[in-house]
Order: structure tokens, then C-alpha cells, then sequence
């Protein structure tokens, strides 16, 4: 029979895991290890994004730099552009994460790694608009002043940046964390009243500009993700430990 101090720890931790299931639930993740090394466009459901428009081309799988002592990472390039439509369409409502990794490897000036995330089809007014700008700050669209808003957030080349951004469906408003730092809080969607829930991302370049950023570990649920986050930068760290880490917070 189970003491008393065994059922008050064993009630903890049970309530530990229900409340990390119930407020931050992955329902997608991928490391594209499992892809194959040529353009993304075709594999796993991502495509080359038809609104980028005639001269794009898609984005890469490369093995040349990823997260970890092993792997593959998708490479955006100057002119390309790649989405990927999640499963179970218009569910996604509520509170709702986006979280991955991104190293910039080269990057003009005047150039920017844009990430759209929205709802329904993909669509310049999405719900987010995030930048990683050449001058090595990041920037959001706030739609409360109908423009890109650069944050005092800055990174760094050559070395990976965590960035988890935060979606709240119901009240058409987001925030974006930096490597766990609050970049921009209570942003409005680009797209107000057309972004019911979280159906699809894109990344790359719509622009002939010099850009070679590398995205890693996309991870996107339901909550705000906080278990996402990790050291603020991480040169080479093994993708093992962190799956061990996520199972030690009974993840």
C-alpha cells in the first residue's frame, strides 16, 4: 500500500504532466532528417509557395549545417520561398506556439529571412510576419501601427537563435521571443478577420537579395510552448539531449 507521502508526490507529478499536456501540446515537429538532400518542394507535404511568384524557386534540404552532431536543415536561399499546410485545417484555434531554430549564415544589408504563419489559405495577410533583417535585428508586423516594427532584439551570424512566437487566435495577437527574450508583446495580425487559426507557415526570400539562413527543430502545439526554450545560443548541441530533456519534464 502506497504511504501518504508516496500518493502526494505521485498526485505532483501526475498533475505536472497534465497541465504541461494541457497548456502546451505539440501536434507537429520536424527536423527534416528524414528528407531527402535536393529542393523541399514535393517532401513531407512542403511545397515551393506559388505566391512568391515566377523566377522563385524552393528551398533546400542541405546536410552541410543542421543542429546537433548529425542531421539536415532546410536552407533558404536568395528568391525562394517554401510552405507547408498543417493537418486538420481551421482546429488549431485558441493559444497556439511556433517554435524553431535559425542560423544566419549570410545575409545582405537590405536582405530578410520572412516567416508567415496564418490561417486558411496562404496569403500575404497572415496572422504573423517575422524578420530576421540584415542589420541583424528582428522585426514584426504590428497591425496596430499597419507596419514592420524592429525590435531592440539583435542576434548573431554563423551561431543558431531559438525563436518561439506565441498566437493567440482569439484575440488576433501575438508575441515573439528571441533565445527566451520578449521581443514583441500584443502584436495585432497583419490580416485581421482572416486568420481563424494556425494552418500554415512559410519561410524564405521573396526578393533577389543575398540570403543563406538555415531553419532547424520546427516544433508548433498548442499553448505557449515554454518547454521549447533552451540556453539562449547553441553552437552544436546534440538533438539527443534535447529529446531527453523534454522527457525528463515528463514532456
Amino acid at each position: 500500500m502506497c504511504s501518504r507521502r508516496t500518493l502526494v508526490w505521485c498526485s505532483m507529478v501526475i498533475f505536472i504532466i497534465s497541465s504541461t499536456n494541457v497548456f502546451a501540446q505539440k501536434w507537429y515537429s520536424e527536423n527534416f532528417d528524414g528528407f531527402k538532400v535536393e529542393k523541399i518542394d514535393g517532401q513531407e507535404n512542403w511545397i515551393f509557395e506559388p505566391i512568391a511568384g515566377a523566377g522563385r524557386v524552393s528551398p533546400e534540404i542541405s546536410k552541410d549545417i543542421f543542429r546537433g552532431n548529425s542531421g539536415k536543415s532546410l536552407k533558404v536561399i536568395s528568391n525562394s520561398m517554401c510552405s507547408k499546410k498543417f493537418p486538420d485545417q481551421g482546429k488549431h484555434k485558441g493559444i497556439q506556439y511556433v517554435s524553431y531554430f535559425a542560423n544566419v549564415e549570410e545575409l545582405g544589408a537590405d536582405a530578410v529571412l520572412q516567416n508567415y504563419i496564418g490561417g486558411n489559405n496562404v496569403k500575404w495577410q497572415a496572422a504573423v510576419v517575422f524578420n530576421m533583417k540584415g542589420n541583424l535585428k528582428i522585426s514584426a508586423f504590428d497591425g496596430k501601427k499597419g507596419s514592420m516594427q524592429e525590435t531592440t532584439v539583435s542576434y548573431t551570424l554563423k551561431e543558431w537563435h531559438h525563436v518561439r512566437i506565441v498566437i493567440n487566435f482569439d484575440k488576433e495577437i501575438y508575441d515573439v521571443y528571441l533565445n527566451n527574450e520578449l521581443a514583441a508583446e500584443d502584436f495585432t495580425f497583419r490580416g485581421a478577420g482572416q486568420n481563424p487559426s494556425l494552418d500554415w507557415i512559410t519561410f524564405g526570400l521573396n526578393h533577389p537579395k543575398v540570403i543563406v539562413v538555415y531553419v532547424d527543430d520546427l516544433e508548433v502545439g498548442e499553448g505557449e510552448g515554454e518547454h521549447t526554450e533552451v540556453s539562449p545560443v547553441e553552437k552544436s548541441e546534440n538533438k539527443l539531449s534535447l529529446t531527453w530533456s523534454k522527457i525528463k519534464i515528463g514532456y
